[in-house]
């Protein structure tokens, strides 16, 4: 019988998937390189069906609370028409009246 990582407790995924991205910086402007941390952590949560339902929300919660506004999941969502992304983003706390500068899409 083969014991993959599902069968751990989602208390525990988390805790691996937080070493995935221990002592990683949100980026601090809008033209910074995507999050190394987000993207860990939604590679190790795509790898199956168990871990994407363990840790999409703690991945969305991290976006909502670590991230520029100009890197919001909600920001995303809607530039790409992503209805789905939204509604789960306002369901893990995504604030919808959040106003960005323009300055930060500036070139």
């Amino acid at each position: 019988m083969s014991v993959g990582l599902q069968s751990l407790p989602t208390e525990l995924l988390v805790e691996i998937a937080e070493l995935c991205t221990f002592d990683l910086d949100p980026p601090v402007s809008y033209y910074a390189n995507p999050s190394n941390y987000l993207r860990n952590h939604s590679a190790l949560a795509r790898t199956s069906p168990g871990l994407y339902h363990a840790l999409n929300g703690e991945l969305y919660k991290k976006n909502l609370t670590r991230d520029p506004p100009a890197h919001s999941c909600v920001l995303w969502a809607v530039n790409q028409g992503r209805l789905e992304t939204l509604v789960r983003a306002v369901a893990y706390g995504a604030a919808l009246n959040t106003t960005i500068e323009v300055d930060e899409f500036a070139e």
